[in-house]
């Protein structure tokens, strides 16, 4: 039995062992935990910057197709005023009777 008791003096027995290995996976998994948090939180922030980016270069070009459509709306009315105005003309000109100039006949000769 003595040698028994020497062999395991000086030794750590293998309960403390397995706690202290126990408590340093617990602190690795506490680690990862806020890392893998921090990398969230970072991704979601580029992935908003991202998004804003979007937004606005969408936003710019309806923009632009907002005035490009009001421009071409301004000119299909000028183009149809013009086309109505023509057509109110040849109407005018249709109704009005052309005068023909009369020549008299009626000369004397004496």
């Amino acid at each position: 039995m003595a040698s028994s008791v020497e062999d395991n003096i000086g030794k750590v027995p293998e309960s403390t062992v397995v706690l202290e290995k126990m408590e340093a996976l617990e602190k690795l998994m506490q680690a990862v935990s806020v890392e893998t948090k921090d990398i969230k939180n970072h991704y979601e922030q580029a992935l908003e910057k991202v998004s804003e980016r979007i937004n606005k270069e969408n936003q710019r070009k309806f923009d632009q197709l907002s005035d490009r459509l009001q421009s071409i709306e301004a000119a299909i009315g000028k183009i149809s005023k013009s086309i109505e105005d023509a057509q109110k003309s040849n109407d005018v000109s249709e109704k009005e009777p052309i005068e023909e100039p009369t020549v008299s006949t009626n000369v004397s000769l004496t």
